[in-house]
Order: structure tokens, then C-alpha cells, then sequence
């Protein structure tokens, strides 16, 4: 397995635990529905959006103070991966369902990665610049902006649902924004 993967799952090598994790490893990569979602909002038809949230963070009008406009970014595994982890801890396998539950959140950081990546480069390559990447939740914008989320997303990605305390479900779904400036001197 991988070094990087091994220590986010904080396991030793060589160990047992290790050659078990492997075999989870792949198990996980078969239980992947991969899905993401992406859409591009002018400035004020994203604080029209996600009218309170946006409006009442501060942290996010600082981000987004040179911007133009929004990127919204969705990226989910689906649920078959959370099913088995809790079929795993059901079954008193908490090892197996832990590790798997930890292999999905790894799995779907890395997707989101990869889609912020991606905003970057296309912006780059249109002389724009992007801000971080920012998810509800962080500082002070509410975790009940993934409301808004799932109104836009859910017709591109099936399942996908706001549960208590604007929890995502599947579990294994980050939202997030990136904001794009119209040039690359206006960086943010």
C-alpha cells in the first residue's frame, strides 16, 4: 500500500494490519459510485443562492471580495461503500468497518482534489486566478449552505440528500466553492 494512505490510516508496515487494509483497499475501489457535479455562478446569483449563508460569513466575503464569480464543486462515492463499512461494524468487524469508512473519506478527499485541480487549471489557462478551496462548515459559513447544494446538484447526482443538522448523504459527499477572479493580476 501506498506510504501516504498507510499514515492516514495510521497503520504500521510491515504489519497484518497493513496486508488486511490492502485487501479493503480494493474492496473499496469496487464499492466507489463515483459521482461529481459542478456549476459557475456570477457573484451576486451565488449571494442570491445562498442567501442567508453566504451573506452572514465573513470569512467568505473576505475570499470573495475580488471575485467574479463562483465555482460549486460536488463530488460523491454513492452509498455502497457506508453500507458495507456499517455491515462490517454490525457484524462486530470494527477494524474492517472502520478502515473502510476511513478508505471512503480518503477516496472522496481525493476526488475533490482533483475537481479543485481542475477549476484551477481552466481558470489559469483563461488568464483567471481561483481562490482556496471553501466547503460549508468552515469558520464561520453554516453547514446549512449544503441546503442550497443539494437543490442544485441533486438532479446530476441521484441520492443525494440533506440529512439532520445539514448532514450529506451519502456520507461520503464533500460540497465546496472556489471563487474565479476575471484576471490573474486581480489574485485573491
Amino acid at each position: 500500500m501506498d506510504k501516504r494512505l498507510l499514515r492516514y490510516l495510521q497503520i504500521a508496515s510491515p504489519s497484518l494490519a497493513e496486508q488486511e487494509a490492502g485487501q479493503l483497499w480494493d474492496e473499496a475501489q469496487g464499492l466507489v459510485d463515483l459521482a461529481t457535479w459542478q456549476d459557475c455562478l456570477d457573484l451576486p446569483d451565488f449571494y442570491r443562492r445562498f442567501h442567508p449563508y453566504a451573506a452572514n460569513s465573513a470569512a467568505l466575503g473576505r475570499l470573495l471580495a475580488p471575485c467574479r464569480q463562483v465555482r460549486l464543486l460536488v463530488a460523491t462515492l454513492g452509498d455502497r461503500l457506508e453500507r458495507r463499512a456499517r455491515d462490517y461494524l454490525d457484524q462486530q468487524e470494527a477494524f474492517r468497518g472502520y478502515v473502510l469508512d476511513r478508505l471512503g473519506s480518503y477516496l472522496v478527499e481525493q476526488r475533490m482534489r482533483g475537481l479543485d485541480r481542475q477549476v484551477t487549471l481552466a481558470a489559469q489557462v483563461g488568464g483567471c486566478s481561483t481562490t482556496r478551496r471553501y466547503s460549508p462548515g468552515y469558520r464561520d459559513f453554516a453547514l446549512d449552505a449544503n441546503r442550497v447544494f443539494v437543490e442544485l446538484a441533486s438532479s446530476g447526482i441521484p441520492g443525494l440528500e440533506l440529512g439532520e443538522g445539514g448532514l450529506l448523504r451519502p456520507e461520503k459527499t464533500i460540497t465546496a466553492l472556489k471563487g474565479l477572479t476575471q484576471h490573474a493580476g486581480d489574485k485573491p
